[in-house]
């Protein structure tokens, strides 16, 4: 469950940042998936926010659960999520 959201989460970000960054901010082309069925594209920016933040949360639920609060993992997820 925790790689699933993990996965999840991953993707639903990269779908936000292709169409809110540029590409000089994030060092790779943006809006390739203009035109394309991706969940923002589907759901809009706002319902994709909460469905990351919901995967986040319950990543960090188990990952808490596995190795405890101070783990290096927490700090690894919330600096590659942190705009969300």
């Amino acid at each position: 469950a925790l790689a699933a959201d993990l996965g999840h989460a991953f993707q639903l970000y990269d779908d936000l940042l292709d169409v809110e960054e540029s590409s000089t901010t994030l060092g790779k082309d943006c809006h390739q998936d203009q035109g394309k069925s991706t969940m923002v594209a589907l759901l809009g920016r706002e319902a994709v926010r909460q469905r990351l933040n919901r995967h986040l949360d319950d990543v960090e639920v188990a990952v808490v659960r596995l190795l405890g609060a101070d783990s290096q993992l927490l700090v690894l997820l919330y600096l590659t999520f942190a705009k969300r």
